[in-house]
């Protein structure tokens, strides 16, 4: 086997178009005689491919469980999106200068204070994760940026009590809480989201995109690369349980904590519950020095995104950290020696943003989700009268006459559908279990021998069984785009009564 074969990173790039696929049944074959000519190298690359479907099915996992969610998210923050900044003018904003992604492993307070030297500071774009924003502050380091992803409105809290911030900007993909943006008290910018752009139309900006992050450390990494930053340096990206913790201290994490605790119960038990609760995941690695430290199979997944990532990144990619686990296709240094060769001269003035939204567009995003609840409204009804015409069709399989019949009818219905493709497209994305159960159907009718009639009617238990997922997806659509047009509408009669005030 050639050197190469082993490159995790390599791997999942090559494989990674396939990986929903092979998370629906894959088994390894090996070739005997290699097993036994090799048997240490094809150990080692099942190992290989084994990571990678753990990977994949936590991504497909994650898609399948997180949908609804993202589609209610990104819709609730149209008016963020629509009709607010965005991080068109942050980019090459920085373009050659240092930047450092600040992540919330404990590691982290092993060399965070390097930062509190103002003749340091001036000399790098500082890049804070959510969790790590309050830690900063409280040691009077400033970022630039902070980032946010999180799906829940408890990240809101970590920007509870934090003062002032109108020098730093929050950089938000769409598919973030709207009360993280709501709450963060400072300018907010959002990322290019593919997803809005489609529930904009003609009415959508064009946004040169940042790469969508699975994580803030991930995003953080990716804005940098936007802002044209090199060379990259990362700090708190354990990736795993340095010194038995979770986070780093200080992380607003503690402070949601904070009414837990007791005589019996201590942060420090808090931490570890933190990491044993999912047992079943966790795994023993070395970290960077040889030394053991535990990890869990989420962590494992986001250093394999970093490695793939790092492995295409035309940026030189620092690692920090001064611990956990080692990252492939980076450089190990020490904060102190990368802040010494390449924090050497000023950066430039960051574009600030303000928090007003434009109310002209404000107003075209409510026009814009009254249509489309009408649209959802049409498709859900299209759907609803074409499920008993299928079940006909399966009935009446063997009279050509009738079937064609029902066809007829049943295309009728579909070019309706077609008319409303954008919108079709929207709702499909709460469709991802149905899609899903779809293609698993499609790969049964493919890999058994049946006559025609069994195929097809296969083929139309399968079209009755996606149409139901359809209207469930429709019925939940129809609840969320209700929900963003009333808050849209009341974003927009409270910023138009302001700017009428002014």
């Amino acid at each position: 086997l050639a050197d190469t074969t082993m490159d995790r990173s390599g791997l999942l790039g090559r494989i990674e178009g396939f990986g929903s696929i092979m998370t629906q049944g894959t088994q390894l074959i090996t070739h005997p005689t290699t097993r036994q000519l090799d048997s240490t190298a094809i150990h080692e690359f099942g190992g290989l491919v084994t990571d990678a479907l753990a990977f994949f099915r936590t991504n497909v996992a994650t898609a399948l469980v997180n949908s609804s969610r993202t589609v209610r998210n990104n819709t609730m923050n149209l008016a963020y999106y629509g009709a607010g900044p965005n991080t068109n003018e942050l980019y090459l904003a920085a373009e050659g200068y240092p930047a450092v992604c600040v992540g919330a492993g404990p590691s982290l307070a092993k060399n965070i204070d390097l930062l509190t030297n103002p003749d340091i500071r001036k000399n790098v774009i500082v890049i804070s994760a959510q969790t790590t924003l309050k830690p900063l502050l409280a040691r009077g380091v400033r970022p630039d940026f902070v980032t946010a992803l999180d799906y829940h409105a408890i990240s809101s809290r970590f920007y509870e009590g934090i003062g002032n911030v109108d020098d730093i900007t929050l950089v938000a993909e769409a598919k973030a809480n709207a009360s993280i943006l709501d709450s963060f008290p400072g300018p907010v910018r959002v990322t290019q989201s593919n997803y809005m752009d489609r529930m904009l139309g003609e009415d959508a900006r064009p946004i040169t995109p940042v790469k969508a992050g699975a994580t803030v450390a991930h995003l953080s990494v990716y804005l940098a690369q936007y802002l044209g930053c090199d060379p990259i340096m990362l700090i708190g990206q354990d990736l795993g349980f340095s010194d038995g913790l979770y986070y780093c201290p200080g992380t607003a994490i503690h402070d949601v904590w904070a009414t837990e605790l007791n005589s019996f119960n201590t942060l420090e038990m808090m931490e570890w519950q933190r990491i044993v609760r999912h047992r079943g995941l966790l795994s023993r690695q070395d970290d960077m020095y040889g030394k053991p430290i535990f990890t869990d199979e989420q962590m494992v997944t986001y250093l394999k995104q970093f490695e793939r990532d790092f492995a295409k990144s035309p940026q030189q990619i620092l690692d920090c950290t001064e611990g956990g686990l080692l990252i492939a296709n980076t450089t190990p240094m020490t904060l102190a020696d990368a802040l010494d060769a390449y924090a050497t001269k000023p950066v430039p003035r960051m574009p600030m943003a303000s928090r007003d939204f434009d109310t002209n567009r404000l107003a075209k995003m409510v026009k814009l989700l009254e249509r489309r609840l009408a649209e959802v409204e049409e498709i859900r009804s299209l759907s609803q009268r074409t499920v008993p015409l299928l079940e006909a069709m399966k009935k009446h399989q063997r009279n050509y006459a009738k079937a064609c019949e029902i066809h007829d009818k049943i295309e009728k219905n579909k070019k309706k559908v077609d008319m409303l493709e954008d919108t079709f497209t929207l709702v499909n994305e709460l469709n991802t279990i149905g899609a899903f159960k779809r293609a698993r159907a499609d790969r049964a009718i493919h890999h058994q021998e049946m006559d025609q009639y069994e195929v097809q009617r296969r083929q139309i238990d399968r079209d009755i069984e996606n149409l139901e997922w359809l209207i469930q997806a429709c019925d939940e659509g129809l609840q969320i785009f209700r929900d963003a047009l009333k808050r849209t509408r009341d974003l927009y009669k409270q910023h138009r009564k302001e700017k009428t005030r002014v």
